[in-house]
C-alpha cells in the first residue's frame, strides 16, 4: 500500500493545483458564455478543431517520453526546446495559409478570423511543451496551476478589453494567443526550478533522434486520440452548421468538467510513480484496479446527477439561450464513468514504455468512435450523435482494458471488469429512459 499512498500524496498535490485552475476556467466559461452569443462561440469552436490538431503535431509526443527520462544533457534539452519552437512556427504558418480553404469547408468566411488568431498562438504553445514536461516530471504541479490561472485571467481581461476594437469574433479569438503567450513566459521561467533546468535556444536539433521511436508511437497515439475525440466537431460543423456546433461543443465542454476534476487531474501523478514498478506488472494491475473502482464510483454519481440536472445547470451557468446544450449534456453524461476511468489508462502504457501497444489501442478506439459518429450523423440529429458516441465510448472502454490487462499487465481482466463494469455500464440504462 506504500505505492498507493505515494500516488495519493502526488494526486493530492495535482488535484489541489488542477482544481484551482479549473475553478478559474469554469468562471471564465460562465462569464464569456453570457457575454458572447452561441454563433460567436460556434465560429471559434470551428477553428479550435484545427488548432488542437496543430498543437498536437507540434508537441510531437515528447511529454510522456521526457517524464520517463532519468537524465537529459543540456545541449539535448536546448535542442529539443528549439525544435519545438520551430515546429510551432511552421504549423502556425500552415494554419495562416489554410485559413481561406478551412473557412470554405465550413461555408462561413468569418472562420478565417479565429483561425488566424490560433495560428499566432501555436509557437507559444509549442514552446511551452518542453518546460511543461520538466515540471510534470518533477511533480511540481503548483507551478502549472500558477501559470494556468495567470494565463486564464490575463486572457479574459484582454478579451473583454479588445471587444470594442475587434468585435465579438475577434476579441473571443484573441483569448487563445494571449493565454498561450502568458503561459509560455511563466512556464519557461518556472522550468528553472526543475532538475533539467530552464531550456534556451540551441543548435542540437537532432537530439530528438534518440527519442524518435518512442515519441513517434506516442505522437501517432495522440493523433488517433484526436480523431476519436474531435472528428465529431468537424462533422457537426460541416453537416449541421456552426450554430449547432456551438451548442454541441458547450455541452461536451460541460461534460468534460467531471473528467477534468477527476481523472485528468490525477493522470499527471500516475506515470512518474508507476514507472518505478515496471518490473512488477501484477502490482501495477492491482494499483490500476484500486484507483479505477474509486474513479468509476465517483463518475457514476456524477453521471446520474448530471443526467437529471443537465438542463437547469446549463440555464444557470450559461443562460437561457444555451438551452439546447442541456439536452445534449444529459445524454453525454452517461459516458462519464467510462471516460473517467479510461483517461488514466494511457499513463500505465507510458509507464511501461508500451507505446506501440498504446498506439494499437488508440487506433481501435478511434475506429470505434468514428463509426459511432458517422452513424449519428447519418441519423441526422445532435441527440442521435450524442447517443451513438456514448455507446462507442462503452465499447472502446472494454477493448482498451482487455488490451491493457492481457498485453501489458499479463493478467486476466475478469476481476477488473467484475468490479468496474457495473459502475461503467449501468448509466447506459438511462438512455433507455429517453
Amino acid at each position: 500500500m506504500e505505492l498507493e499512498r505515494n500516488i495519493l500524496r502526488a494526486m493530492a498535490k495535482s488535484l489541489a493545483s488542477k482544481y484551482s485552475t479549473y475553478l478559474v476556467n469554469a468562471a471564465s466559461l460562465v462569464l464569456l458564455s453570457r457575454i458572447f452569443g452561441p454563433e460567436t462561440f460556434g465560429l471559434v469552436a470551428a477553428s479550435m478543431i484545427f488548432f488542437t490538431l496543430a498543437q498536437l503535431l507540434g508537441e510531437a509526443g515528447l511529454t510522456p517520453i521526457i517524464i520517463n527520462l532519468s537524465s537529459l544533457p543540456t545541449r539535448d534539452r536546448d535542442g529539443l526546446f528549439t525544435l519545438s519552437l520551430l515546429i510551432g512556427c511552421g504549423f502556425g504558418i500552415v494554419m495562416l495559409l489554410l485559413a481561406q480553404p478551412l473557412a470554405a469547408f465550413f461555408r462561413d468566411g468569418r472562420v478565417t478570423v479565429p483561425i488566424r488568431m490560433m495560428a499566432v498562438a501555436l509557437p507559444w504553445l509549442a514552446g511551452s511543451s518542453i518546460p511543461t514536461a520538466f515540471i510534470l516530471r518533477d511533480q511540481k504541479f503548483h507551478l502549472l496551476a500558477i501559470a494556468g490561472i495567470a494565463a486564464e485571467v490575463g486572457s479574459v481581461m484582454a478579451c473583454l478589453t479588445l471587444r470594442p476594437v475587434l468585435g465579438d469574433v475577434g476579441a473571443l479569438s484573441a483569448k487563445m494567443p494571449v493565454s498561450s503567450a502568458i503561459a509560455f513566459l511563466i512556464l519557461h521561467r518556472f522550468a528553472g526550478r526543475t532538475q533539467f533546468g530552464r531550456p534556451w535556444p540551441g543548435v542540437k536539433l537532432w537530439a530528438i533522434g534518440a527519442l524518435w521511436r518512442q515519441s513517434t508511437f506516442q505522437f501517432l497515439f495522440n493523433l488517433m486520440n484526436f480523431l476519436s475525440r474531435n472528428a465529431d466537431n468537424v462533422l457537426v460543423g460541416r453537416f449541421f452548421g456552426l450554430l449547432l456546433l456551438a451548442y454541441y461543443d458547450k455541452a461536451y465542454q460541460l461534460m468534460r468538467y467531471p473528467l477534468l476534476l477527476l481523472s485528468f487531474a490525477i493522470v499527471p501523478a500516475i506515470q512518474p510513480a508507476i514507472r518505478h514498478i515496471r518490473d512488477d506488472p501484477m502490482r501495477a494491475a492491482r494499483v490500476n484496479t484500486y484507483f479505477a473502482v474509486r474513479l468509476a464510483a465517483v463518475g457514476w454519481i456524477g453521471a446520474v446527477l448530471l443526467w437529471f440536472t443537465a438542463e437547469p445547470i446549463v440555464s444557470l451557468l450559461l443562460g437561457a439561450h444555451w438551452a439546447i446544450s442541456g439536452n445534449i449534456l444529459s445524454i453525454l453524461a452517461a459516458s462519464i464513468p467510462a471516460q473517467v476511468v479510461a483517461a488514466t489508462s494511457g499513463a500505465f502504457y507510458q509507464a511501461f514504455d508500451r507505446n506501440g501497444t498504446l498506439l494499437l489501442t488508440g487506433a481501435l478506439t478511434a475506429a470505434i468512435n468514428l463509426v459511432g459518429m458517422l452513424v449519428g450523423i447519418q441519423i441526422g440529429t445532435l441527440s442521435a450523435l450524442a447517443t451513438c458516441l456514448v455507446v462507442a465510448f462503452a465499447v472502446s472502454f472494454m477493448v482498451n482494458y482487455i488490451i491493457l490487462y492481457r498485453l501489458v499487465f499479463r493478467h486476466s481482466p475478469l476481476r477488473f471488469f467484475g468490479l468496474v463494469g457495473p459502475l461503467v455500464y449501468s448509466p447506459l440504462l438511462l438512455l433507455l429512459m429517453r
